[in-house]
């Protein structure tokens, strides 16, 4: 074998391994994204209860929403961990304890705003670096419907005490939500507005 032909074997080699390891930190973000998701459906719907509870039926329907969109971004991430091969693990009892409504929407703003602001940017840069496609997509989902529970939660939180009446609804492939109006693209995953899901 000529040296030339040596040289190609070890950068073959070389650039194979790269490739085998570049998804070990997409793997751990893709389990602690599945397992923050998980608490996040657990608390929302209890604070759903507790809204009902207090009087808010408009503020239990949003948590309904944004606990049926971080269960659909759930399995978005378990999805893609499978894809990749990687070990899917053991879902924990929920961290964070629903208080007073008001309490739970201003809690809920700032957990929103560092996911999409923050972990889920985060995310996906490291996604893209390491070339894992089904990752990218999953967090991004993920990123923008944060993002919108942010400003829903915002406004929540500003009219409390109002009592309006709001109809929200949830994207099954992506989770993006949204308020008052189904939209007839999925401003997201660009499907159609047929596969919202209006929350009751």
């Amino acid at each position: 074998m000529n040296k030339t032909n040596i040289l190609t074997g070890i950068a073959v080699f070389c650039a194979a391994t790269v490739l085998a390891q570049a998804p070990e930190q997409t793997v751990k973000n893709l389990q602690s994204a599945y397992q923050g998701e998980a608490e996040a459906v657990t608390f929302y719907r209890a604070c759903a209860k507790r809204a009902t509870q207090e009087g808010y039926p408009d503020m239990a329907k949003l948590f309904r929403a944004a606990a049926s969109s971080e269960e659909i971004h759930r399995e978005n991430h378990l999805r893609a961990l499978r894809e990749i091969g990687g070990p899917v693990p053991q879902l924990g009892s929920p961290t964070e304890q629903p208080r007073t409504t008001k309490e739970n929407l201003a809690a809920s703003v700032a957990d929103e705003r560092e996911e999409c602001h923050v972990m889920y940017p985060d995310y996906f840069r490291t996604a893209r670096q390491e070339n894992v496609s089904a990752a990218m997509r999953s967090f991004r989902y993920a990123r923008e419907a944060e993002r919108a529970h942010a400003r829903l939660f915002q406004r929540a939180y500003n009219r409390f005490g109002q009592k309006p009446s709001t109809d929200y609804f949830v994207c099954r492939t992506c989770g993006m939500t949204v308020s008052d109006k189904m939209p007839a693209v999925c401003p997201t995953c660009r499907g159609s507005g047929l596969n919202y899901i209006q929350i009751e």
